[in-house]
């Protein structure tokens, strides 16, 4: 179990506001955190919660770990960002980058999904328990990424407390080169010398890969 590990992740965030945000910021080069507000108040209302959404997304946007990656690469996000399906993507690697929780939880439902393509909330509560205990404290913030990757097309819910994989994105360079970044920020080497030796397994089974 993961011992004196904030979360940190508390808001839930709209997918779709995260992307035009991200798309705001690559054309501008610039974020402002009162425009952000503005985008979330058209999905979420009540100030505590669109707040908590904003700092999130501003937090993510100006995750210093991703400043260099986001100055080399400004042109081609910018590009990717255009196709909604694909921002989603990016915006959910920004997530994992930002917060280890999500990136355990998509982990965790990538080792799920590897065995059966349906998949219960009670299972991913289970593993996640593993790592982080169990209370309301890790319940509402999983329950919220669940959420996100729901609003962003990255898993679907046929019914409540079921979780079915969503057909797989075809990565642009830039977006794959993003989630690698995602998986090396969360997984540290090691003893691999060679990038190219690693499988970024089981977090790019959200990816078409062939």
């Amino acid at each position: 179990m993961i011992q004196n590990k904030t979360i940190g992740y508390k808001h839930r965030i709209p997918a779709i506001g995260f992307a035009e945000a991200l798309r705001d910021f690559l054309s501008n080069g610039s974020i402002d955190s009162k425009e952000v507000d503005e985008i979330v108040a058209g999905y979420f209302s009540g100030d505590y919660v669109r707040r908590g959404a904003s700092q999130h997304i501003v937090s993510c946007i100006k995750n210093p770990e991703l400043v260099e990656f986001f100055s080399k690469n400004s042109t081609e996000l910018l590009n990717a960002v255009k196709n909604q399906q694909e921002a989603f993507y990016i915006c959910f690697a920004l997530l994992c980058v930002r917060f280890s929780f999500c990136y355990n939880i998509a982990v965790e439902m990538a080792k799920l999904f590897r065995m059966q393509d349906t998949i219960s909330k009670d299972a991913i509560s289970r593993q996640i328990a593993n790592k982080y205990g169990y209370n309301e404290n890790v319940k509402r913030p999983m329950e919220r990424f669940l959420a996100f990757c729901e609003d962003a097309k990255i898993i679907k819910r046929p019914s409540n407390g079921v979780f079915e994989n969503m057909p797989k994105l075809n990565p642009s360079e830039v977006t794959l080169e993003l989630w690698k970044q995602a998986y090396l920020i969360n997984e540290p080497m090691g003893d691999v010398d060679n990038i190219d030796e690693l499988l970024f397994e089981p977090f790019f089974r959200y990816l078409n890969m062939l």
